[in-house]
């Protein structure tokens, strides 16, 4: 079993939770591409992780919007490189945010595969005013929750925002306030 896993972040608090998972998933024998956007690309692979850091085409962004719209481009195009020139097979795809979410909408669109969403927190936690930037982000948010198959809330109020903000049944969202919690929920999504 393997899975790609799509984060803006490999540096940081985001970094520190999908290197962990990471390290966790592999222990259970399963695969990970880890694929980060970076200074300069490159990939390492070190047992059953690999780690894919793209470099992007544009280095400033107006709005956290556009920088996650230029995103989708090079997260397809390092997906589809780690199965055409690297052979990956990929069972899952797992993305860390709504910012790496809208790619992962868009790969599972193409490559028909479940998507697991991380989510940390919602624009509505993140931000009281209403302007075009958040509802911006909220329409993104919402289209990422719409179209994973699992959201993993990264804590209770975030899982409470997901539900009853976004309306999304409480079926789909697991609590996993810690790394086990989410590795054990990763691993019996994989095993069905």
């Amino acid at each position: 079993m393997s899975i790609a896993v799509l984060t803006h972040e490999y540096n940081g608090g985001i970094g520190w939770w999908v290197r962990n998972e990471a390290e966790k998933l592999a222990q259970h024998g399963v695969k990970i591409a880890i694929i980060y956007p970076s200074e300069y690309e490159n990939i390492t692979i070190n047992g059953n992780i690999a780690i894919y850091s793209i470099s992007t085409i544009v280095k400033t962004y107006p709005n956290i919007v556009a920088r996650t719209l230029l995103l989708v481009s090079d997260f397809v195009r390092a997906f589809s490189r780690l199965i055409y020139d690297y052979g990956f097979k990929f069972n899952i795809i797992y993305a860390h945010e709504w910012i790496a979410g809208v790619a992962g909408v868009v790969l599972k669109s193409i490559f028909n595969k479940p998507l697991i969403a991380s989510i940390y927190s919602t624009e509505y936690m993140r931000s009281s005013e209403i302007g075009l930037l958040q509802l911006s982000i909220r329409g993104y948010e919402k289209q990422v929750f719409e179209e994973a198959n699992i959201i993993l809330a990264k804590n209770r109020n975030t899982l409470l925002s997901i539900s009853r903000n976004y309306g999304v049944d409480k079926e789909r969202i697991v609590e996993a306030l810690n790394i086990d919690e989410a590795v054990e929920t990763i691993i019996k999504v994989l095993n069905i």
